[in-house]
Parts: C-alpha cells; sequence; structure tokens
C-alpha cells in the first residue's frame, strides 16, 4: 500500500546482508550465505514449535515475559555496538 513505512526489521536485514557482502571474502559468499540462510530457516522453524507449544502451555502473558526477557541481551547487544560506530558527518553542516 503506498504511504505505509517499511517495517524496521526489513531495513535492518538489508543493512545487515549489505554489510556481509561487503566484509565477506567472494569465495567465501556461496557457502556463508548458504550457511546463514539454514541456519535463519532452523532457528525459525524451532522458534516457532516452542513458542506454539509453550502457548499451549503457559498464559500469554508469561510468555510476552519469556519473550521480552529474550530481548533484553540482544538490545544491550545493539547498544554497545551503536556506541562504537562512528557519527556520520551531516551534509551542510559546519565542521
Amino acid at each position: 500500500m503506498a504511504g505505509e513505512a517499511v517495517p524496521v526489521e526489513v531495513v535492518d536485514r538489508v543493512k545487515l546482508v549489505t554489510l556481509f557482502q561487503h566484509t565477506v571474502p567472494a569465495g567465501d559468499k556461496p557457502g556463508f550465505f548458504a550457511a546463514m540462510q539454514a541456519l535463519l530457516t532452523a532457528t525459525f522453524s524451532v522458534a516457532s514449535l516452542t513458542f506454539g507449544f509453550l502457548g499451549d502451555v503457559l498464559s500469554p502473558q508469561t510468555l510476552c515475559l519469556i519473550q521480552a526477557a529474550g530481548f533484553v541481551p540482544v538490545a544491550l547487544a545493539l547498544l554497545a555496538v551503536r556506541r562504537r560506530e562512528p557519527v556520520p558527518a551531516v551534509v551542510g553542516s559546519a565542521a
């Protein structure tokens, strides 16, 4: 639909794949991307089954808290990485 925002995870995934395309040596790219896709496919399937089972056993509130607790280490890691990235210069600003 026109005017809808692109989800953040799509933008992040594109940035991550672009990073890998620039940093992985050309000879290693086929194996690297095949392994990455296999790992993503396997972990997504296992996570779907696990949370489907947990959704049958636990309350929705408990399940949401478990998922939120899983995001805390990821958020802290991303915060640490962000602090190490150089801040790009703004075009037209006085340096």
